[in-house]
């Protein structure tokens, strides 16, 4: 398992993208923001090309900011992750649970807050 970069966008043109062993056959595969509430998910071939595996959703309000993966769930499938503002410095947070094959579980969805006055991650 392995994941390699999560990009976020300076601005909401920008592509996001987050690299990893999605069906554990040790070719990179990626998921990309393809619409502002929408990931699609690219298994790769042997022969370079690439295969739909899965077409992940945001609510359609909520503009996705910033996505990721990693295995939550310690069960060694990469994980998806999306984030997405909520205003003031509230974030939605989205998780796809992987199965290993390049298909995910249902969308779970939590609403986060920094407290008042705080910024950054520490």
């Amino acid at each position: 398992m392995i994941a390699i970069a999560a990009a976020s966008p300076l601005q909401a043109a920008d592509p996001l993208v987050a690299f990893g062993y999605i069906d554990n056959d040790d070719l990179v595969d990626m998921a990309i923001v393809t619409s502002p509430t929408t990931i699609t998910v690219y298994l790769a071939n042997p022969d370079g090309s690439y295969t739909v595996s899965a077409i992940l959703s945001a609510p359609k309000t909520q503009q996705i900011s910033n996505i990721g993966l990693y295995d939550r769930d310690g069960d060694g499938d990469l994980d998806l992750y999306a984030t997405s503002p909520a205003g003031g410095t509230s974030w939605y947070s989205y998780t796809w649970l992987g199965n290993g094959d390049g298909t995910f579980g249902p969308r779970t969805t939590e609403k986060w807050s920094w407290p008042k006055g705080r910024r950054g991650f520490f």
